[in-house]
């Protein structure tokens, strides 16, 4: 029975990863360039702050690489809370309820990345691979809102700041 469970948990953590690019891919088409730029942004600034609970660069935290699999699970939980913690602010005037936003977003993306990681290290078979093309379409979306962000500088002077 537990490995079924399992397999839900699992099947559960792929869709709503799933419906969360899609959401995103929706809230970028409606916001266009400046919203996607934003997110970039925000998703910097909450990877830079992983490296100091788990031990690594600040842009293996944004890709979450080369990280234990209890690192990951506690990862993705601390975003989850900080995601839902900049939740509660989304209903503030302008722009705090537009800074909420978008570190909810990127708490989000980074979570459910660290969770199909996590998935993709743990799961059973047919689930590992599931998470793991998961957890590879959530790279390509961070590395796609992150790359304006890095062409700036500021990704890189965090990077060497990690270093």
């Amino acid at each position: 029975m537990a490995g079924r469970h399992d397999c839900d948990v699992v099947e559960s953590d792929v869709a709503r990863a799933k419906s969360l690019l899609i959401g995103l891919r929706v809230k970028i088409d409606n916001g266009g360039n400046r919203r996607a730029q934003v997110y970039g942004q925000a998703l910097v600034h909450v990877a830079g702050l992983l490296p100091t609970s788990l031990s690594i660069a600040a842009s293996d935290a944004l890709l979450a690489r080369g990280v234990r699999a209890d690192d990951l699970d506690y990862a993705f939980r601390d975003l989850q809370r900080s995601a839902a913690r900049c939740r509660t602010f989304l209903d503030e005037p302008s722009p705090v309820g537009e800074m909420a936003d978008s570190l909810a977003v990127a708490c989000s993306i980074l979570s459910d990345l660290y969770r199909m990681r996590f998935h993709a290290l743990k799961a059973v078979h047919p689930q590992r691979s599931a998470a793991a093309d998961q957890a590879k379409m959530s790279v390509e979306v961070v590395e796609a809102l992150v790359q304006p962000v890095e062409r700036n500088g500021r990704f890189s002077r965090e990077r060497q700041l990690a270093a």
